[in-house]
């Protein structure tokens, strides 16, 4: 497992420039989900922001002019993607660095916690999920689900070898979990 995590970290760290320039699903995701996060309770207002694998910024770019006073928290697991965040924002006195593995960190209750294509990289989701949850009035976030990579997987067993594509959650495996976190509102939606 410290072998997978270390070659995750490794390989974000090399791409962290282009990443940011090459990376239309991920910015198109965060926007559907901040949408998501406005049509669930538009009058949410967090004091408190945590966003888990923040990448190069997507989430926080979004929510910043929606959530001006908000305190944020951005949590990479790579130095390099760290780095990139703190120049991004370096102007803004209300944002704070975490350099860690989301599921090592120990992270402080906030209003909001979310992630942005993310938690796919964890060794155990629903873990994860039960941890932000109970840290969390609102948790929000977009991963990979099974068949994402439908064709890829095809080449790859046309070819007779090992797809290299991680096992990802059904969305049916997915929702239930989620209510069994028995959350007070309700609101399991998944898109």
């Amino acid at each position: 497992m410290i072998a997978i995590k270390k070659n995750i970290q490794t390989r974000f760290n090399k791409a962290t420039h282009s990443y940011d320039k090459v990376s239309y699903i991920q910015k198109t995701s965060a926007e559907f989900l901040a949408e998501q996060l406005h049509a669930i309770d538009p009058e949410f207002k967090p004091k408190t922001i945590l966003d888990v694998g923040t990448g190069t910024g997507y989430m926080p770019e979004i929510l910043l002019p929606v959530f001006p006073s908000a305190y944020y928290t951005l949590n990479d697991i790579t130095p390099n993607m760290i780095t990139f965040v703190q120049n991004k924002f370096r102007e803004y006195k209300n944002i704070a660095f975490c350099m860690g593995d989301m599921e090592n960190v120990f992270f402080r209750s906030h209003d909001l916690i979310l992630s942005n294509l993310a938690l796919q990289w964890s060794h155990h989701l629903e873990n994860m999920l039960n941890k932000l949850y109970r840290k969390s009035k609102i948790l929000a976030f977009s991963c990979l689900l099974e068949g994402t990579f439908k064709e890829w997987n095809a080449i790859f067993n046309h070819a007779g070898l090992p797809s290299p594509v991680r096992q990802y959650p059904t969305e049916n495996a997915l929702r239930d979990f989620l209510v069994f976190l028995n959350p007070a509102d309700s609101q399991v939606k998944c898109n």
